[in-house]
Parts: structure tokens; C-alpha cells; sequence
């Protein structure tokens, strides 16, 4: 079945790019990035930015862009049965030159899990980034999927690693 992601939620002066490869079933069929209740995503998030994490989907967007952080997946369609990444073909990427065109303060691209990163790295996502003076990093972070069977507080403290080489991003 082909399937067909979501588009970016970001303001243009954000600094940081987080990635994820294509939304779950949950995420499609309830229009959210993250949906899935066993998905740590969201609360991660909320521990990092020290906020109380709310039940609106709203506020949790809000959230992130108050932090200036984007948020936008590597695929724009492709074909996949259930969620797993696994299942993913022919998949193609989202138009990333446009995005860099319009959001020329990115410094980090942050990859949600192992899918993510690969795929951004098999796109060359950067490539379009001609006119930056610095391009920003593309790292790879645990996954927050259920599927993923770290624990809460190791990813916490990956993504705390990661997010804190961004100057100035993580509350004191």
C-alpha cells in the first residue's frame, strides 16, 4: 500500500531538524507525528525542554517550535505494510532543497533511529544546501518507537547528548 507522509511543522528560524523515516499506522490515521501511546517521543521531548508534557497535540507542537525545533520526516511516500520500518520500498524523499531554501538557520538535523539516518544519508538530503555558510550536522539519536527496546532513561540521556551541541538549546 502506498502511503504518503506529513508536512514539516517548522518556523523559519528554527535550529533544529529533527527526522523521522515515515509516520506509523497510529500517526497516519490520527494526522500527528508521534501518535502511537507507547511512542516516547513526546515525552522525551518534554524532558529535555523542561515542560510539562501535555495530552494536546497542539501544545505538543507548540512545544517544539517555542524551542525552535522542526520536526518533518525523510520520506515523502513510499510503500510499507503496518508500521515497521522494515517493510518500507520505494520510497522517495521529501523536496529537502525547498526546505533549506526557506530555513537557513538549521543547525543540526537530528535522525530519529537507524531508518531515518540511512535513508538521509541515501538521499543525500544535504545537498541542497548550497548557501549555507555552515552545513549543519546530520546525526543519528536512538528511536523513540516502541519497537526500540532501550530504556526511556538511556535514550534521554543520547538525545541530551546530542541536542546539547546545539549552543544555547537546552534549558539550564
Amino acid at each position: 500500500m502506498i502511503i504518503n507522509g506529513f508536512a514539516p511543522i517548522a518556523d523559519v528560524d528554527a535550529k533544529i531538524l529533527i527526522l523521522g523515516s515515515m509516520p506509523g499506522v497510529a500517526s497516519l490515521e490520527a494526522h500527528q507525528y508521534y501518535a502511537h501511546k507507547r511512542n516516547a517521543f513526546w515525552p522525551l521531548m518534554a524532558r529535555l525542554l523542561d515542560e510539562d508534557l501535555s495530552f494536546d497535540y497542539q501544545a505538543k507542537v507548540a512545544m517544539l517550535l517555542r524551542h525552535s525545533i522542526a520536526l518533518w520526516d525523510v520520506i515523502r511516500c513510499c510503500e510499507r505494510r503496518g508500521s515497521s520500518d522494515s517493510t518500507i520500498r520505494n520510497a522517495l524523499p521529501n523536496d529537502f532543497t525547498a526546505f533549506w531554501n526557506t530555513h537557513k538557520a538549521i543547525a543540526l538535523i537530528c535522525c530519529n533511529g537507524t531508518t531515518a539516518y540511512h535513508m538521509a544519508k541515501k538521499f543525500d538530503i544535504t545537498q541542497g544546501m548550497s548557501t549555507y555558510d555552515n552545513r549543519p550536522s546530520l546525526v543519528m539519536a536512538p528511536s523513540t518507537s516502541c519497537a526500540n527496546t532501550i530504556p526511556f532513561d538511556e535514550k534521554l540521556e543520547c538525545w541530551q547528548r546530542i541536542l546539547a551541541n546545539v549552543s544555547g538549546f537546552l534549558p539550564r
